[in-house]
Parts: C-alpha cells; sequence; structure tokens
C-alpha cells in the first residue's frame, strides 16, 4: 500500500471515530441486475436514509468534528448542504454560518434556520452565495 493511500484510509478511519456516534448506519442495497452480467455483486449505500436524508450530513459533521469549538464556520449552500452544516452545528454545539442564494427553497431555508445557525441571503444563485462565503472567509476569519 503506498503511502498515500495510507494516509488517506487513516484519516477516513480518524473521520469515522469521530462521527460514528452521530450518524446512522444506513444500509448497502444490493442491485437486481447491475453486476449480474460479469458476476459482480453492485451495493448500493442508502445514505437517504441519513439524517438529513443525504449523504452531505457525514461531511458536515466531519469538517464540524475537527474544528476547535473557538473556530468561525462558514459555507454556501443551495439548500442540502446548508441543511445538513446546520444540523451538524446544533448537534456538536458549534457557530456556523450558511450563506444561501436569495432564491433558496423556503422549505429549505426554514429547515436551515431552525437549527439556530446564523444564515446570510447573498446573490441570486449558489455561484454569488459561494462567492460572498469565500469573500467573507477571506476577509473576516471564518474557516
Amino acid at each position: 500500500m503506498s503511502d498515500k493511500v495510507s494516509k488517506t484510509a487513516a484519516s477516513a478511519v480518524r473521520a469515522r471515530n469521530r462521527i460514528g456516534d452521530h450518524i446512522y448506519q444506513t444500509p448497502l442495497i444490493p442491485a437486481r441486475q447491475v453486476g449480474s452480467d460479469n458476476g459482480s455483486t453492485v451495493l448500493f449505500k442508502a445514505e437517504n436514509f441519513q439524517h438529513t436524508g443525504s449523504f452531505k450530513f457525514r461531511g458536515a459533521m466531519s469538517k464540524l468534528s475537527a474544528q476547535s469549538d473557538d473556530t468561525r464556520l462558514i459555507t454556501a449552500s443551495s439548500g442540502n448542504h446548508g441543511i445538513a452544516a446546520a444540523r451538524a452545528a446544533k448537534t456538536l454545539s458549534k457557530k456556523v454560518t450558511v450563506v444561501l442564494p436569495e432564491t433558496v427553497v423556503q422549505a429549505k431555508l426554514q429547515k436551515i434556520q431552525a437549527y439556530g445557525v446564523d444564515v446570510i441571503l447573498h446573490g441570486a444563485e449558489t455561484g454569488l452565495a459561494e462567492q460572498h462565503a469565500q469573500h467573507l472567509a477571506a476577509s473576516q476569519g471564518y474557516t
């Protein structure tokens, strides 16, 4: 195993240890047809059963759990990642700011706000919200 692969594997294990108590063990569902023509087994990871309904909660938990409590965190989203980051922040008692486009789906905005994070609405689309978050990170000391 190469050094890079070993480091990546070790990093993944550390992340799993940090977030394991906060995530669901989602099922692996075998495909009915895919792979059968060559004797392979294909498994689908059913992350739709994860908290917040997507795999994004795993990444948000991993990032937030690796930060010190005094780190100012900011992220940009069109909704689903923002929901995941907000849930992770509440779970870990971290302070997070979520930058969303002004056109965000109201149901997603309400879910994010319900977790008690700071929300900034900026721009007509996700790219502008992301640029604004990057600007704030650089100019105001956010991670």
